[in-house]
């Protein structure tokens, strides 16, 4: 039987830690434990970390940042705290003749664990081949941000921010939020999402609250339904209908629902359908403070 203890002052030699020993015991900092993975953590950047990825045509760097990283095989390995305390980088590839994403990622390194040569976290990129899909995250690691680069001649790369939050124990997950301010219309015959929300984990136990607002809408026939709904993947979970009071702009109250999801991964997102009626409607974000599509998930229990 192996137990730890720690801090505690030795006697006669004992206790002596490994590497395994610490993360083991410094997993309980840490929500993401589970019945298969009860040292497991959730990796991600400490709460609070800015986008610091950066890239221009020629070169990719990372910033000072702290995080959290937990992807060895061993469910006895435990998660590790990581910190790059100055900018590196290096090459992005050139520009192809066609768009692309490409990834900027930390990894972690345990030789004990994984047969790597130098316990480290490494900071570094893969270079991707298609336009809006990226690469293959290589193994151990986890992904800070795309590096959005277009084709030769398009203009600069830009950057998405896509690394999570690591979350303390005992503390609900931070709100995973998405913003949009495209103009969006006019065909909502069918279901039609507006906003989908970056995907989050249920195990049938966990609550999340998901709220959802579209930005000023305009209909084109008065007397017309409208349907908004949430989704949890393809499900309507909550639903609020809009019956046109007249063809000038209008704001619709945020759609909010509580939800239980099933063991896995699910994304939520907001929807517009026509329910009944001939018209047309165009959303479209006013450039005014708030004025935006939104939705935001957040574990509450």
């Amino acid at each position: 039987m192996v137990t730890t203890i720690h801090p505690v002052d030795a006697t006669a030699g004992a206790p002596s830690y490994s590497g395994r020993m610490l993360r083991q015991v410094g997993s309980v900092a840490f929500a993401g434990a589970s019945a298969g993975d009860p040292f497991g953590a959730r990796s991600g950047v400490r709460p609070g970390t800015g986008t610091i990825v950066y890239a221009d045509a020629t070169s990719w760097s990372v910033g000072p940042h702290a995080g959290v990283l937990d992807f060895e095989t061993a469910m006895e390995s435990g998660p590790t705290s990581y910190a790059i305390g100055a900018s590196t980088g290096g090459a992005l590839r050139a520009a192809d003749a066609f768009a692309r994403v490409d990834l900027v990622w930390v990894r972690q390194d345990i030789p004990l664990e994984d047969g790597s040569a130098v316990p480290a976290a490494v900071p570094g990129y893969t270079y991707g081949t298609v336009a809006g899909t990226p690469p293959t995250t290589p193994a151990r690691c986890m992904v800070l941000a795309w590096i959005n680069v277009p084709a030769s001649g398009g203009g600069s790369p830009t950057v998405t921010w896509k690394a999570p939050y690591a979350v303390a124990a005992g503390v609900p997950d931070p709100a995973v939020v998405t913003q949009s301010t495209a103009t969006l219309g006019p065909d909502f015959t069918v279901d039609t999402a507006i906003i989908t929300a970056p995907a989050v984990t249920g195990d049938g136990v966990k609550r999340f609250k998901i709220t959802g607002k579209s930005s000023l809408t305009q209909f084109s026939v008065s007397g017309d339904l409208f349907d908004y709904k949430l989704k949890c993947d393809s499900t309507a979970v909550a639903a609020y209908r809009v019956i046109v009071a007249s063809t000038s702009y209008q704001s619709t109250p945020p759609l909010t629902v509580s939800h239980v999801p099933a063991a896995g991964s699910h994304v939520y997102s907001l929807w517009l359908v026509r329910a009944a009626g001939t018209g047309t409607a165009t959303i479209t974000p006013s450039g005014l403070a708030g004025d935006v599509n939104e939705i935001i998930v957040e574990q509450i229990a």
